[in-house]
């Protein structure tokens, strides 16, 4: 008989802001497993991409479901084990009331467990044995009241946002999952310091697919010096601090270009401080770049620069992708020691770090631009290598595999509990 399925939620599937949830989705299926997909929101797919077509058109959307599916999936689960329905109002109700955030917080806890029961009929009609919630807000929220719901168990991702920014009851959603899965050891601290369990966490890095990008054979070694930078243009992402910085490579007389790949709501600022520092011929804005130009842009390169700091609202970074596939196609890379980010630029051996201050990143892009070829060379291949080694998309979710079915087996057996396992 094929293995029961298991299910997958998130705010967005397919998202394209959030590739790596898709692409589990993929290789799980690949080797056989069966998911069920669930998405909060719709989200569009490019036209012509039939795999993600088929995806987005398979995928059971949490909101928009209408009134009487609602109300039907409401009686449904009463009437069926009216015991854990009221059980589950009475938890919501007190994570509402106790919950930091305000009114906003606890209003938006118990809105998302009313749709809670959309998605847990629907789990149970698919048989599904086991959810996996990608990030620890909203999506976990409706995941964990569905889980609570049905008795069917769930784990939790949680990457960057969902935690430094509306990282909420975090503790309980770990306490009531199988496991909380994070992308750091940066990470990991982070919640054992606001009281989340060490033996609920486990370490499932965010990953690229090394099969996709093959480091090119030679460096371009422009004259001048090309950098680049290729984010969304909001404030974690500090492209106002590398205008700075670029600002001042220009007074010690380096040449030097820059190109901005991507947009976002500071980008009409951040250009107008490019114009006022002088810099209208040093730094080129590309506007929104498309996945499929990404990997060419980046092999013109001498250098991708991610200045990453935190916000002014607690967010930042987690490990950017953007710097995993520049290190796998060869390009040596430039960012701050926000976050978990110094787990992957180690600073000397696969990169350059800098602190999240404009002085501190000129002096990383001089030093680059000074550097001796084969130095650089060097850390170009260490880099490549702590990717392939610890950031490979499919080592990571094998070993998420690994960890849902001891899950699902630890289930399974008479009188066993949700006992943790140490932190992975």
């Amino acid at each position: 008989m094929p293995e029961a399925p298991i299910a997958y939620l998130a705010p967005e599937i397919p998202g394209l802001s959030s590739t790596f949830v898709y692409k589990e989705i993929f290789l799980l299926e690949e080797t056989g497993i069966k998911v069920e997909p669930f998405s909060i929101h719709p989200t569009a797919v490019p036209n012509g991409n039939e795999k993600l077509e088929s995806l987005a058109g398979r995928t059971f959307l949490i909101y928009g479901q209408g009134i009487g599916r609602l109300v039907r999936s409401h009686l449904s689960l009463l009437l069926s084990n009216p015991r854990r329905y009221w059980r589950t109002l009475r938890t919501v109700l007190g994570d509402a009331r106790s919950a930091e955030g305000g009114a906003r917080v606890a209003w938006g806890l118990c809105y998302r467990a009313v749709l809670a029961p959309v998605l847990a009929r629907e789990m149970m009609r698919r048989k599904v044995t086991h959810l996996h919630v990608h990030f620890a807000h909203v999506s976990t929220d409706i995941g964990m009241y569905a889980s609570m719901l049905t008795g069917i168990p769930f784990s939790i991702t949680a990457h960057a946002n969902d935690l430094f920014q509306r990282g909420y009851l975090l503790d309980r959603k770990a306490d009531r999952a199988a496991f909380l899965a994070t992308i750091s050891r940066f990470n990991l601290r982070w919640l054992q310091e606001r009281g989340v369990a060490a033996g609920k966490l486990r370490l499932v890095r965010c990953g690229v697919d090394s099969r996709e990008f093959a480091p090119r054979p030679h460096s371009p070694r422009n004259k001048p010096v090309r950098f680049g930078f290729l984010a969304r243009i909001v404030e974690k992402k500090g492209l106002d601090l590398l205008v700075d910085a670029c600002a001042l490579l220009k007074a010690r007389g380096l040449r030097f270009r820059l190109d901005v790949a991507g947009d976002g709501p500071l980008q009409a600022q951040v250009q107008r401080q490019a114009v006022t520092a002088g810099l209208e011929t040093e730094v080129r804005f590309l506007g929104a770049m498309q996945n499929c130009h990404v990997g060419e842009w980046l092999g013109q390169l001498d250098c991708l620069v991610l200045p990453c700091r935190k916000d002014s609202a607690g967010d930042m970074d987690g490990i950017p992708v953007v710097l995993m596939e520049a290190m796998l196609s060869g390009v040596p890379v430039i960012s701050t020691s926000v976050s978990g980010v110094p787990e992957l630029v180690i600073d000397q051996q696969t990169g350059l770090v800098a602190e999240p201050e404009a002085q501190s990143i000129a002096d990383a892009m001089h030093a680059l631009i000074e550097e001796r070829p084969e130095i650089t060379d060097t850390r170009i291949w260490a880099a490549r290598k702590l990717v392939a080694d610890e950031f490979d998309i499919h080592r990571n979710t094998m070993h998420l595999m690994d960890l849902i079915d001891a899950a699902r087996a630890s289930r399974s057996q008479p009188g066993s509990g949700h006992t943790g396992m140490a932190v992975s």
